[in-house]
């Protein structure tokens, strides 16, 4: 019992502030397309929103009731985030069939109190994948079925509802933080792996130094020593205290133009750019106290390198993030 309780404190990732914006790494994306198309959305709102399906109802509602506009008459909104990474043939070049989802969160954005809770999952967890009840490791549902597959798969999981998914493509992060001019990090350890087939190649020495797009992109994905995943998560974490500090300076207008371009680029979701824009009203400047962020708790499968669920934390995580 004691061994089980170690392990089970071992692969719970304690709890992380978010701070400022919407959080975590893939979402400092989603922040950055908020912000950025926010500005831009202030010259031609209506076209914009015309643009996605809707009409002058919404548009006054965009600028009156921002909270109507995006919850409706729900009292809390799920959205899917996930990383999708390329694969790579033989020959280095990146094709996207196929490709798993590297990155998995779930936020639970709240209506009336705009506190914002996310929960991160391990991309091993082996679940349910197919309606016939088959299993593999979660990350699978995207090459399967995209991100309607992913979202239907992570729904039977956590028996909750999604109301949105955002799919991010990894050179997303890469062009955003170049388009920042790279990011000060503190290099928690040295750091070297090469991957040709991946076409992922990590050097990097301990201590702060000044990162480009590509060295931070591979900072927040490296995993290869005792703690995998986990310590890939906690690295994370804590490039996104970095790019919320950035975020927080002031930004050029010629900066906000290469980040609604990267976004445009990078970014595919059913939740419109005008939606996101209203989040980042309704949600920016909170109190940090009402954003908090944690990571399933798993277990070793002792018969394969799966991660397995365990029921009774998971239902009590469940109840914590989206409250049911």
């Amino acid at each position: 019992m004691h061994d089980q309780v170690v392990i089970l404190k071992a692969r719970e990732v304690g709890r992380w502030a978010w701070l400022k914006k919407l959080g975590c790494f893939l979402l400092l994306l989603v922040v950055t397309a908020a912000l950025a198309v926010g500005g831009w959305l202030g010259y031609r709102v209506h076209d914009q929103i015309a643009s996605e399906g809707g009409d002058l109802g919404d548009t006054w509602r965009f600028v009156t009731d921002p909270q109507a506009y995006v919850f409706g008459k729900r009292k809390r909104l799920n959205i899917l985030c996930l990383g999708v990474d390329y694969n790579h043939d033989s020959k280095g070049i990146q094709f996207s069939k196929g490709a798993r989802s590297d990155t998995i969160i779930v936020l639970s954005l709240q209506a009336d109190t705009h506190k914002v809770t996310a929960l991160s999952i391990p991309r091993d967890l082996r679940v349910r994948i197919t309606d016939l009840g088959a299993q593999d490791k979660i990350n699978s549902a995207f090459s399967l079925g995209g991100s309607k597959r992913s979202r239907q798969v992570v729904s039977w999981f956590l028996g909750v509802p999604i109301d949105y998914c955002l799919v991010v493509k990894v050179d997303a992060a890469k062009e955003l933080v170049d388009a920042l001019g790279g990011l000060k990090i503190n290099v928690e350890k040295n750091m070297d792996y090469d991957d040709n087939w991946g076409n992922l190649h990590i050097h990097l020495k301990k201590g702060p130094h000044l990162l480009d797009g590509r060295e931070v992109v591979g900072y927040s994905r490296f995993r290869h020593d005792e703690e995998s995943d986990f310590g890939r998560m906690r690295r994370q974490q804590q490039v996104l205290r970095v790019v919320s500090a950035r975020l927080s300076q002031s930004i050029t207008p010629e900066t906000i133009e290469k980040l609604v371009k990267i976004v445009r680029r990078n970014v595919s979701s059913d939740l419109s750019y005008s939606k996101m824009a209203t989040l980042a009203r309704l949600f920016r400047g909170m109190d940090k106290n009402n954003v908090k962020a944690q990571s399933l708790v798993v277990q070793d499968d002792p018969e394969s390198f799966d991660l397995l669920p365990v029921p009774e934390r998971n239902r009590q995580q469940v109840k914590e993030v989206f409250g049911q």
